[in-house]
């Protein structure tokens, strides 16, 4: 999604990296978000990458974070001429792409300057056995937790908690470097029954390791109504320092 005027006015441009939730798609994202509009509205342009309905993890046969933290940025700059400065690059997530957003970010924060994550599935080691992740309106909760999505990804909660994708891992590493660290956001939603509580707990956790985590709960749960009340607060935070 591109500002008005895309290839008149002078590049390079600011971009937001948005990784979006299960199930979704640049496609979808268009027509369910009002992302184009923020793009005009902000000057910037909003790149949508999909990881394949999983989490942003290196695969046997898929090597998905090797191909984002190599190649995947470097090029779209290029085809688009987006700036490369940090205090230009930011990235955002929703749900699974909320876990990408932070982990990019933790893992490179001289490439981005903030990192924002909607409902993030900040503790993929972590699912509430909630009543509500049942109802048959949120199919995509259900999959997550019929499926082997999060043991293909990460393995054993003890495998989890030894990779490279472990957020509080990360997060320790970025406090520990020289170098500013990346401006963060977690969202969620108050009945979300998925997101709110892993969240909350992770919020806690990056504050005692002193990095910048600003927090926004908002009503509701883990789906678009939310994240259309969040997103515009989440760009203007982004962008505002």
């Amino acid at each position: 999604m591109l500002p008005a005027g895309f290839g008149k006015t002078h590049p390079p441009y600011p971009a937001v990296w948005f990784f979006p939730c299960l199930g979704e798609d640049a496609h979808t994202v268009h027509f369910k978000s009002g992302l184009a509009e923020l793009a005009d509205r902000h000057g910037l342009a909003v790149v949508v990458a999909t990881t394949g309905n999983d989490f942003l993890v290196d695969l046997p046969a898929d090597a998905r974070w090797s191909f984002f933290e190599e190649e995947f940025f470097d090029s779209v700059r290029d085809i688009l001429s987006l700036s490369p400065c940090r205090k230009h690059n930011f990235v955002m997530g929703l749900s699974i792409g909320g876990y990408a957003a932070t982990r990019l970010a933790l893992a490179h924060p001289e490439r981005f300057a903030a990192a924002c994550s909607l409902s993030g599935a900040v503790a993929p080691d972590v699912l509430p056995q909630d009543q509500r992740l049942k109802d048959r309106r949120l199919h995509s909760l259900r999959f997550v937790l019929d499926s082997q999505l999060i043991p293909r990804a990460f393995g054993s909660r003890e495998e989890y908690a030894l990779s490279e994708g472990n957020l509080a891992s990360l997060a320790a590493q970025c406090a520990g470097r020289a170098g500013p660290a990346p401006r963060l956001m977690l969202a969620w939603g108050r009945e979300d029954a998925l997101a709110a509580g892993p969240n909350r707990a992770f919020a806690d956790t990056l504050a005692a390791m002193g990095i910048r985590c600003e927090t926004l709960e908002t009503p509701g749960g883990h789906d678009w109504a939310c994240w259309n009340e969040m997103i515009p607060q989440a760009i203007e935070w982004m962008l505002k320092d």
